[in-house]
């Protein structure tokens, strides 16, 4: 069917559009499209703005840098680039099968002399090989790995993923770490090497003195497959013509709420794959993750959607540096050197808005980066020990990372009893949703450069309290707070002295006298949304973005106190 309507493309399309794309482009492009259903291109950034890209539904590839687009397109808008009259090439490169070597699990399973699952890695699984090493490890390491199904796919296939670290029941918490990687089809480096790391990880437990001290200090989280029916989009058995959107053909990586263009920024429905990793960053809370990409070789940290630079940008640099500078000590001088020697921060790379590492940063004030760990997409399998060679040890630091800055509990100081949802906000340094909350063991982490902070600890019903400390970069500063309940204090602001009127793309606080106040707005989860302050008796600010109920939270000197709000 393709073919015909390319046919009739060229027999009945503008001369201007034919002088433009030859017949044998047309006809390349209609073999590409009917082959993989996706069309990967190269033009001059010069010849086609972000803004165009971005309203006709163009996929941009990481791999674009300089004056070019790499964009995928689908057969449903290649047509209506074709009307844009903009020159462009077929990357046919792209579809070059890769060297690929596939195994069964029972080609995998059979320790090596560690007690490893495998010595090489320099294979690709099957789809039920991947699923049969998930729940292997689990199997073999019950004290240390819990095997998770976070959901599962219209195809039937599962997201899955590993829970690891010692002594998980604990009732004290830990810094939780999450990796996941191939959300992009397509992009499978990272999709053996965390597969690898989840095995190393668990047959160096009690052998190597870090490795056993991270698994008892955190809990790590590693999803190796997040987009499986886009990897294994012929069939279970290979990777071989593997696509870079889901099964409907959406790039995941667009689809994740943005805090500049809320819920489904790419204009298509929130996809199952989607829909899984909300729920999974709501329930876990994660303090670090890593996105695993491939196309090119950087780290990339947000924000992605806008210009301006996160709070923690001195942070990310520095984390950035120490990844890339481990790498760069094992592997060629021409490896991961884009941009700043490796570093780059995602505005300035390109606009992409509904990433995920901007929804888990803002929405879940998380740190999460993109690592873009090859050139090639669809690694060769005898690439995946090299690549590994180059990387782990940086896999390591970072989770290593995740157990320094400071980090403590805050509990209720009449009952002991551990608070969530604690703001710990960090005072003059602070904003578009940096600062961090408790989670349901009372446990925060905060990570910070070296320097000296004023850490503010607040919830609802309680008295806030401001703790000055000095920080040190990779190390770990141990801060446990009590909070004092309003009901044990004389200060308590009475519900009634605000009102709150919502109109279409404001609100007003009115308040009954004047006084110097705070107010803010956060989420149920309690992310601060907005926050402002004034001596005023009303109070003008614009809405939410995304419907729902809200806290409206006004601090004064002899207290404070909360309304829900719908918005």
């Amino acid at each position: 069917m393709l073919r015909i309507l390319f046919c009739f493309f060229l027999f009945f399309s503008p001369l201007v559009l034919m002088a433009q794309h030859s017949a044998e482009l047309l006809e390349k492009c209609s073999h590409f499209l009917e082959l993989n259903d996706e069309l990967y291109i190269q033009l001059s950034r010069s010849d086609l703005n972000i803004s165009t890209i971005q309203k006709e539904g163009y996929i941009i590839d990481h791999r674009s840098k300089g004056n070019a687009w790499y964009l995928y397109l689908t057969p449903e808008n290649f047509t209506s680039f074709l009307d844009l009259q903009v020159g462009f090439n077929l990357v046919e490169d792209y579809y070059q099968g890769a060297k690929i070597k596939m195994y069964d699990l029972h080609q995998i399973l059979g320790p090596d002399e560690s007690d490893c699952i495998s010595t090489s890695w320099d294979f690709y699984p099957t789809y039920e090989a991947y699923e049969g090493i998930m729940m292997q490890l689990a199997d073999e390491y019950p004290s240390l790995c819990t095997f998770h199904q976070l959901g599962t796919l219209s195809s039937g296939r599962r997201i899955l993923a590993l829970q690891l670290g010692n002594n998980l029941d604990a009732t004290t918490g830990r810094p939780k770490s999450f990796y996941t990687s191939t959300m992009h089809g397509d992009e499978t480096a990272g999709f053996v090497l965390l597969l690898r790391l989840a095995d190393y990880l668990l047959c160096n437990y009690g052998v190597e003195e870090n490795i056993t001290q991270l698994l008892d200090d955190s809990e790590i989280w590693i999803n190796p497959l997040a987009n499986p029916d886009g990897t294994y989009r012929m069939d279970n058995s290979t990777v071989t013509n593997a696509k870079r959107t889901n099964s409907n053909g959406v790039d995941l990586n667009r689809n994740f709420p943005d805090p500049l263009d809320g819920i489904s920024p790419d204009g298509n429905p929130e996809q199952q794959e989607t829909l899984i990793f909300k729920a999974l960053a709501e329930s876990e809370k994660f303090n670090l993750s890593m996105n695993v990409h491939g196309g090119i070789e950087l780290f990339n940290y947000p924000w992605d959607t806008w210009s301006t630079r996160p709070a923690d940008d001195d942070w990310w640099i520095c984390m950035g540096r120490q990844y890339c500078d481990t790498v760069h000590a094992y592997a060629p001088p021409t490896y991961m050197d884009e941009f700043d020697n490796g570093v780059v921060n995602g505005w300035d790379w390109f606009e992409a808005d509904g990433s995920r590492q901007d929804f888990v940063s803002y929405f879940h004030n998380g740190r999460e980066f993109t690592l873009e760990i090859s050139n090639q997409k669809v690694l060769d399998s005898d690439q995946l020990p090299i690549h590994w060679e180059y990387n782990y040890r940086s896999f390591i630091n970072f989770l290593e990372e995740g157990t320094k800055g400071v980090q403590g509990s805050v509990r209720d100081s009449e009952t002991l009893e551990p608070i969530e949802g604690v703001e710990v906000f960090t005072e003059n340094h602070d904003f578009d949703n940096s600062q961090v909350f408790t989670n349901s063991k009372g446990f925060y982490a905060r990570y910070l450069n070296t320097g000296p902070y004023s850490l503010r600890f607040s919830a609802e019903d309680y008295v806030s309290q401001t703790i000055d400390v000095n920080v040190v970069k990779g190390e770990k500063l141990e801060l446990n707070v009590e909070l004092v309940p309003r009901s044990v204090s004389t200060n308590e602001l009475e519900k009634d002295r605000f009102e709150v009127l919502v109109y279409e793309q404001s609100f007003a606080v009115q308040f009954s006298s004047v006084s110097n106040r705070v107010v803010s707005v956060y989420s149920l989860g309690g992310a601060l949304i907005n926050s402002a302050q004034t001596n005023a008796t009303s109070l003008v600010l614009e809405r939410p973005q995304i419907p729902g109920v809200y806290l409206v939270q006004v601090e004064e000197a002899n207290g404070a106190s909360t309304k829900k709000v719908f918005f």
